[in-house]
């Protein structure tokens, strides 16, 4: 049994392989030119010689315009922010601390003004 085992693979092996160089084969085969005779052309250059032929080949240049190229340069400005409330030292009025932590209570009753107002908003009525 393991000889039949051995010679099935073999066959295999020797099959696949037969396919697989008549593919390339059919696929990638070229064809080699093959040299004429001397001799005949010989005799095709003395028919020739008799004949002489001008033949003017006129070619036609065609130049395209130059091609306009646009560079865009990108430089990489870094600003400072202490704070990290996104508005820069230069133009932030209180570059030391974040403008979400500054609060107004112009009444002084402990609660900021923004939240106030929100809060007629929603309730539609004063606390006064």
């Amino acid at each position: 049994m393991k000889k039949k085992q051995i010679l099935f693979i073999l066959l295999f092996f020797l099959a696949s392989s037969l396919i697989v160089a008549g593919t390339y084969d059919f696929a990638y085969k070229t064809y080699m030119a093959q040299a004429d005779d001397d001799e005949d052309d010989e005799d095709d250059d003395d028919d020739d010689d008799d004949e002489k032929e001008t033949v003017t080949v006129t070619k036609e240049v065609i130049i395209r315009p130059g091609r306009t190229v646009i560079e865009e340069q990108v430089k990489k400005i870094t600003l400072p922010d202490s704070d990290r409330d996104g508005l820069v030292d230069e133009e932030d009025p209180h570059p030391d601390m974040a403008e979400i932590y500054i609060v107004s209570d112009d009444d002084r009753n402990g609660i900021s003004d923004a939240w106030d107002e929100m809060k007629k908003k929603l309730v539609g009525g004063s606390d006064e």
